[in-house]
C-alpha cells in the first residue's frame, strides 16, 4: 500500500510540473475563453490552417499568463472614454503581463507607469512602442529574453506557444483591419481557436483568453506587418 501510494504522489508531481494543458483537448477551451469579436474572412482568403494543419501542435494549451488592461491612472478631470483614446500602452501592457508571468512580479496599473518612467514616455498615457522598444523594456527593466520575428504563417506564433513561450503580436485592436495599430499576447491554442491576452480592453469586458480563428488572426497579422516576439526567460 506505501509502494503504491508513493508511486502515486510522484506521477501526481510528474503531471503538475508540466506547465502546458496538453494531449487530446482540441474541443477544451482555456477558462474565460470569449467568443470571436472580429468577423471572419470572406471565402476568397486563403484558409492558412487547412492549408497546413500538420504545421500546428496536435495538443492545446493555455499558458497561465496574468491578464492586465493597458489603462493607465487616468487624469481625475478625464473620462474613461477619453483616457482609451489616448492610451498608448498597449506594449507596456504585455511586457508587464510577462514580468508577472517569469517574474511573479506586479500587474497592477502602477507598473505601466513605472515603465514609461524607464522609457522616458509621457504618464499617464506613454506612447507608441516598436518591437526594439518592447524587447529594450523586456530585457532591461523585467529581465527577460525575447527574439523578433516577421512570421510566415500563424504557425509559426502557435509553436512558439507550445513551447511554453507567450508571444507578443502586431496586431489591430479587436483584430479587425479598421482598427488602431495593436499588441496583443497569444497564449493559448484549442485546435480550432488562437488564444491572446488583449491589453485593450477593460475589467468589464475581460480581454483574459479572448479567441480568434487562425483565418482572422492571419488576415489581421499579415496586414500588419506579420510581427511577432517570442519571450522566454
Amino acid at each position: 500500500m506505501k509502494t503504491l501510494r508513493s508511486q502515486a504522489t510522484a506521477l501526481l508531481v510528474a503531471i503538475l510540473a508540466i506547465p502546458l494543458i496538453t494531449t487530446g483537448c482540441f474541443n477544451r477551451e482555456p477558462e474565460h475563453a470569449q467568443g470571436p469579436t472580429a468577423p471572419e474572412p470572406s471565402g476568397s482568403f486563403p484558409d492558412a490552417y487547412l492549408a497546413n494543419p500538420q504545421a500546428y501542435p496536435s495538443s492545446c494549451f493555455a499558458l497561465p499568463v496574468p491578464w492586465m488592461s493597458q489603462m493607465p491612472p487616468k487624469n481625475p478631470n478625464h473620462s474613461d472614454e477619453y483616457a482609451w483614446t489616448q492610451t498608448n500602452n498597449c506594449g507596456q501592457a504585455c511586457c508587464a503581463m510577462l514580468g508577472g508571468y517569469y517574474n511573479n512580479g506586479s500587474t497592477a496599473p502602477w507598473v505601466i507607469d513605472a515603465e514609461n518612467d524607464f522609457l522616458h514616455h509621457p504618464k499617464p498615457y506613454g506612447n507608441t512602442t516598436g518591437a526594439s522598444t518592447l524587447q529594450y523594456l523586456l530585457r532591461e527593466f523585467h529581465a527577460l529574453n525575447s527574439n523578433s520575428f516577421v512570421g510566415n504563417g500563424p504557425d509559426d506564433v502557435v509553436m512558439e506557444g507550445a513551447r511554453g513561450r507567450p508571444v507578443i503580436v502586431g496586431v489591430r485592436t479587436r483584430m479587425q483591419l479598421t482598427g488602431r495599430p495593436h499588441w496583443m499576447l497569444f497564449v493559448g491554442w484549442d485546435g480550432n481557436y488562437m488564444y491572446f491576452h488583449d491589453p485593450g480592453r477593460s475589467r468589464a469586458q475581460d480581454g483574459r483568453y479572448v479567441r480568434y480563428t487562425v483565418n482572422q488572426f492571419w488576415q489581421c497579422w499579415n496586414n500588419q506587418g506579420r510581427k511577432y516576439i517570442p519571450v522566454y526567460r
